[in-house]
């Protein structure tokens, strides 16, 4: 198994690799039929490309897209949907497959999005380059089907690879403390890197993060920090608007460390990606100061067995 720091500097190449793996011609030829309400679904390192599907088809299609956990579809009345999107890296997980076959029963028409020849339940396969990277923290198998959709949103090989590559030229380093405990605002337009943050901290066990919306944030939930002492990662996506710069400035007295993950591309979608990469580069970074690894996670027993789970739900 490579180290986090080997995953981290093969990161740029497999994306590059991945995307390259699936033409425009077959992602058109699939995804355009899409033009009714959808859910889109994920799991794990998944459900950020699942939020990110749901963002891209409601921009490029001007469509009701719904991202959602495999399942909540189970206890969805499925009736107001007419597709429905899986995204799984290995396409081995129980819960999708009873997401698509549910779906499957419902009338829905099913896609995939994978790196697996087979396409289990799905009636159409959208198939990306499976990479070597082994980790328990998906890096790669989160960005590269980011990046597929990405391609699709943007129906351009060539600003796509200078779009991923401008991003990985811009790297940032953040000043890390040993307080484990970290509050992140974040807004809609963000929901994918919050996504990744959250769900990276949780599984590798690196930080404990508590989740704020930017509006709830100024209806009594700054009473946290109030009380104890807790680090800060406020995200934007674009130009800071008012509510940002109030909520800033506020902060600077309630944290012992606040740290920015900003983007500043025009087109939310491009900025959610550079926002994406971003987080898993300060996860990267929280790690090391804990001396923890990402790919190498000294996980709870009970994860072999519950990740098995095939029953009913």
């Amino acid at each position: 198994m490579r180290s986090m720091q080997e995953n981290f500097d093969l990161l740029y190449s497999r994306i590059k690799e991945g995307t390259q793996s699936v033409s425009l011609e077959c992602l058109n030829k699939t995804l355009e039929h899409i033009k009714e309400p959808t859910i889109c679904i994920g799991t794990g390192g998944s459900y950020a490309p699942a939020i990110y599907a749901e963002k891209i088809l409601n921009k490029k299609h001007n469509i009701l897209a719904r991202a959602m956990e495999p399942r909540g579809v189970l206890y969805t009345d499925l009736k107001y949907y007419d597709n429905l999107v899986a995204l799984s890296y290995g396409n081995k997980n129980a819960g999708i497959n009873q997401a698509l076959k549910h779906a499957n029963d419902s009338e829905l028409r099913t896609y995939i999005l994978t790196s697996s020849e087979n396409k289990g339940y799905a009636e159409n396969l959208i198939r990306f380059r499976q990479n070597d990277e082994k980790s328990f923290i998906s890096i790669a198998g989160t960005l590269i089907p980011m990046g597929v959709l990405l391609k699709y949103y943007l129906e351009n090989d060539v600003y796509l690879e200078r779009l991923i590559s401008c991003i990985f030229d811009n790297e940032s380093t953040y000043e890390i403390n040993d307080n484990p405990i970290y509050e992140i605002l974040y807004g809609v337009d963000s929901k994918v890197a919050t996504n990744i943050l959250e769900s990276t901290m949780v599984e590798s066990g690196i930080a404990i993060p508590i989740l704020s919306e930017k509006y709830s944030y100024c209806h009594g939930r700054s009473t946290t920090a109030h009380h104890h002492p807790i680090n800060l990662i406020y995200l934007i996506n674009g130009e800071p608007n008012e509510l940002d710069k109030v909520l800033l400035g506020e902060a600077q007295s309630s944290y012992e460390n606040i740290l920015l993950l900003e983007s500043d591309y025009q087109d939310s979608i491009l900025g959610e990606y550079d926002l994406s990469v971003k987080a898993l580069e300060l996860c990267r970074q929280i790690a090391l100061k804990h001396n923890k690894d990402l790919t190498k996670v000294d996980y709870n027993p009970a994860v072999k067995r519950l990740y098995k789970f095939d029953g009913k739900m």
